[in-house]
């Protein structure tokens, strides 16, 4: 079959602690040819279709403060596969991940997670 493809964002701002990842809660589907994007419940995209996929996701957060370090991870089965961490310079960060990552069509399942050192929206 048609390989799945899907493109979601938030619908509304995602307060951000500095306590850790958090899940984004991507809740608004733009493109799922397959239904393998769970908007409502897990917010991940679990391929019904095995191979090598691309991953993408930009994250924007407001309310940042110079030195703070902000980020993306891209998880893979509840493991963080990927990272990218950069220092904001402002009141605002905006950070781009992307990658491939290998689906099994079974059971694999991916997420986008960001994190602040401070609180953050």
């Amino acid at each position: 079959g048609a390989r799945p493809r899907f493109s979601v964002e938030l619908s509304a701002s995602q307060n951000i602690l500095s306590s850790g990842s958090v899940k984004v809660e991507l809740d608004q589907e733009e493109i799922d040819n397959n239904a393998n994007f769970d908007s409502t419940t897990n917010y991940r995209f679990t391929p019904t279709v095995p191979g090598a996929y691309r991953f993408s996701g930009t994250i924007s957060l407001n309310n940042t403060t110079d030195g703070n370090t902000n980020g993306a991870k891209i998880y893979k089965n509840g493991t963080a596969e990927r990272t990218i961490i950069a220092d904001a310079g402002g009141t605002s960060s905006g950070e781009t991940i992307s990658c491939f990552l290998a689906a099994n069509g079974t059971t694999d399942y991916f997420e986008l997670f960001t994190f602040s050192s401070t609180d953050s929206d």
